[in-house]
């Protein structure tokens, strides 16, 4: 079974049925359901796509029921036979920290990139963060990345 680290925003896009990738992130998700892939996420992106789900949700559903979609999502990847949450050890969080010093980028998508280089695996992004585009060449050398967004 293949395996990627997911970053919030390809699930975030999952739920998001308007959203201009949620076609690529519903495939990838299909295969993890389908026993095709196993996803990892880190604890900060777990949390993340607790919060930023929510966002989305409440513009859809209202504040009484975002909280209690977001913590479905939550569960839902949590539990979730072929996902893997990744604990958070010495090297994975010196080696986001360094992530962080030499990029400049948000410290979730650190622990995503650290986590993806750890494991040998892709990491796949929903689409280039605006505070990845000046180091974008770099990042993308350095490690093995996928956006949605080059696939539409």
């Amino acid at each position: 079974m293949s395996k990627v680290v997911l970053d919030a925003g390809v699930w975030v896009e999952y739920i998001n049925k308007n959203g201009r990738y949620h076609a690529q992130a519903k495939t990838i998700v299909d295969r993890i359901n389908n026993d095709a892939i196993v996803a990892a996420v880190s604890p900060i992106t777990l949390s993340e796509i607790y919060y930023v789900s929510e966002r989305v949700y409440k513009e859809v559903f209202g504040a009484s029921l975002a909280k209690q979609k977001a913590e479905k999502l939550y569960n839902f990847i949590y539990y979730h036979p072929n996902t893997e949450v990744v604990s958070i050890d010495h090297k994975l969080g010196l080696r986001a920290g360094e992530i962080k010093s030499e990029y400049n980028i948000a410290i979730s998508d650190c622990y995503s990139l650290a986590l993806s280089e750890k494991g040998g695996v892709p990491v796949v992004f929903r689409h280039v963060e605006n505070e990845m585009m000046p180091r974008l060449k770099d990042i993308k050398k350095d490690f093995n990345i996928i956006f949605l967004e080059e696939y539409v």
